[in-house]
């Protein structure tokens, strides 16, 4: 019981824990608006009570309290690094389903997301599903976890240094979001693309029939019957995206 309340080991729980909490701010599923805070703290201090045995831990408390807070808020940065590079391929299914839902022409059919609480389109809330589904079936959630434990070893609690290059390594991965995104919509692109260029012939041949009335239940359908046939495209990147996910986090800290 001593060596419960002993000052260190509460010091190296409270660094555990604010990784840990910076990581469940940004994490997919976990950060959700629907998630109470309640249980993301709850889960944090479940993480820190079970890992701060495992990791390299400081072996004194700060003798003054700007050390301390500084080495919480380095605790805190990191965790939210990392939280950012797993939440990577949930943006780039965000712009992927916002990209849909604009070739197909659902665009003003917008509805409120549970999730996120945000106006979003039908598309693009499908996907978001399908990416939390495809993260816990696949197993991400438990190579998130373990690159988090990984971490302490590259970055030790309370380091209070970053490697300059790490903004460098955010800024790259950044751009491959919308790459991304694009990749998960192209089909969607060149079907409206064909759409749009079929009924411009057929307007120049005809031209007394409205290619703009028929363009748009024309393009909602062949949109919605691509969009059926590649949605496993879309898994798949989002399969091949998590896969990368422990490195990544592991990239952005150190």
């Amino acid at each position: 019981m001593e060596a419960l309340f002993d000052p260190v080991t509460i010091y190296a729980l409270m660094l555990v824990f604010s990784r840990a909490g910076g990581l469940l701010a940004l994490a997919p599923a976990f950060s959700a608006q629907s998630v109470p805070v309640i249980i993301r703290v709850a889960l944090a201090f479940l993480l820190a009570t079970v890992f701060h045995g495992l990791v390299p831990l400081p072996k004194e408390v700060p003798n003054h309290f700007l050390l301390f807070v500084l080495a919480i808020g380095h605790e805190i940065i990191v965790g939210l690094l990392m939280g950012f590079a797993v939440r990577f391929i949930f943006y780039a299914l965000e712009i992927a389903g916002q990209i849909m839902a604009t070739e197909i022409g659902l665009m003003m059919s917008t509805s409120m997301d549970p999730v996120t609480h945000a106006e979003t389109s039908p598309v693009t809330t499908a996907l978001s599903y399908l990416g939390i589904v495809i993260f816990f079936v696949s197993g991400a959630h438990h190579l998130m976890f373990m690159a988090f434990l990984r971490s302490f070893e590259l970055v030790p609690a309370a380091a209070g240094n970053f490697d300059p290059r790490v903004a460098d390594v955010v800024v790259r991965e950044s751009g491959k979001i919308f790459l991304l995104a694009v990749q998960m919509a192209a089909p969607l692109i060149a079907i409206n693309f064909l759409v749009n260029f079929s009924l411009a012939i057929l307007s120049r041949a005809a031209p007394t029939i409205n290619a703009f009335l028929l363009s748009i239940p024309i393009q909602i359908f062949a949109g919605l019957t691509v969009l059926s046939m590649v949605i496993g495209l879309a898994a798949h990147y989002m399969l091949s995206g998590l896969g990368g996910v422990p490195e990544l986090m592991l990239r952005f800290i150190r």
